[in-house]
């Protein structure tokens, strides 16, 4: 019985909610410097069938809103060295290519909540080169449950950055 509970457990774990390197170096994080930010969501897809900006329809704009400040928000408050900023002067470009997004029921939520993952790239570009100098791959990365699509978004890439920067958790 528990061997059936294990493997059942795996295959739902699958290769999701991690963030791995796919080329440079993690400790690229760490450089105190500054970075514009990008979310670039052309060619997203809603649960690897729909474009994400026709399901969303009028609330497109406000969702790429969230996602944006909920981002760099929990980015500057976990990083000890690159931070996101509105300046020109920025060092780096940091952009997040999302290729898609799914919402699911969370194993333990209440009726009717359910949390948002993402899959996509981030991008740390140097802007002086436009050299990609770090690339992550986010894989179904997941936030928290919640009953509101805006507040699944939130909590999704606010936490992005906390894996990020989590040393144990980006291979």
């Amino acid at each position: 019985m528990f061997a059936l509970i294990f493997i059942c457990a795996n295959a739902f774990a699958g290769d999701g909610n991690k963030i791995k390197v796919i080329s440079g170096d993690k400790n690229l994080l760490n450089d105190v410097a500054t970075a514009l930010f990008v979310i670039d969501y052309d060619g997203t897809r809603w649960e690897e069938d729909d474009d994400y900006k026709d399901w969303c329809g009028k609330d497109y704009d406000e969702r790429v809103k969230i996602s944006v400040e909920a981002f760099k928000s929990s980015f500057n408050s976990v990083s000890n060295g690159l931070k996101i900023t509105e300046n020109d002067d920025a060092k780096y470009k940091i952009v997040f290519k999302i290729s898609n997004l799914e919402q699911h029921q969370g194993f333990k939520a209440a009726w009717g909540q359910q949390y948002m993952a993402i899959s996509g790239t981030i991008s740390i570009i140097e802007i002086s080169s436009n050299k990609t100098v770090c690339c992550f791959e986010v894989l179904k990365l997941k936030g928290t449950v919640d009953y509101a699509v805006s507040d699944r978004i939130k909590k999704a890439f606010s936490n992005v950055p906390t894996v990020l920067f989590d040393s144990k958790k980006v291979k």
